[in-house]
């Protein structure tokens, strides 16, 4: 079936269209200039569980791509809460990341404060229930190419990358539920 992507811009934002025969239907807006990604994923833990592994960047180190991960600064509530500041490194970035949303357990939201090849880098982390005891997680990053013409660049590096982030916070959050959930129960004597 042949698609046509069409364009529809006006002086707030632009909206991408992919139009197969059947009609159109949106793919992602956002102001002019700025870049988007969207991933989405589903994971069998609960959205506590994930938003959990979501706000513990101490143990990302051990799931994910960085040689360090840690909390620079507290947030409210402790530790890692709003306002919390939040270091990791991966060749060649050691970038600084600040939380803007901290509503457990539906939404985590942070910017990108430094060492990071774009501007005002900013994400949200949305964690649907789902009837079937899971969630569905929803990462959306927004952010300007630094320097100016290169976000293209850096939306087709990060779409593979949150995708990932998309789909392991889900997978360790069961694997923890599933580890827990496997302890052996003391009996109370």
């Amino acid at each position: 079936m042949p698609f046509l992507l069409l364009v529809h811009c006006d002086s707030a934002a632009a909206t991408l269209l992919l139009v197969p025969q059947s009609g159109a239907r949106r793919i992602q807006s956002a102001p002019m200039g700025r870049y988007v990604v969207v991933a989405k994923s589903v994971s069998s833990a609960a959205p506590l569980a994930v938003f959990d592994v979501l706000a513990d960047i101490a143990t990302w180190k051990d799931w994910g791509p960085y040689a360090r991960t840690y909390l620079e600064s507290e947030g409210e509530p402790e530790p890692d809460g709003l306002g919390a500041v939040r270091v990791y490194y991966t060749w060649p970035f050691n970038s600084r990341e600040q939380i803007t949303v901290f509503e457990p357990p539906h939404r985590f939201g942070y910017r990108i404060l430094s060492g990071f090849p774009v501007r005002d880098y900013n994400a949200l982390v949305t964690l649907e229930p789902l009837a079937d005891h899971g969630t569905k997680i929803t990462w959306r990053s927004e952010f300007d190419g630094k320097p100016r013409g290169t976000g293209w660049l850096m939306r087709l590096a990060l779409r593979p990358y949150i995708a990932f982030l998309a789909r392991k916070t889900g997978k360790v959050a069961a694997a923890r539920v599933a580890e827990h959930s496997a302890e052996p129960k003391s009996s109370a004597a």
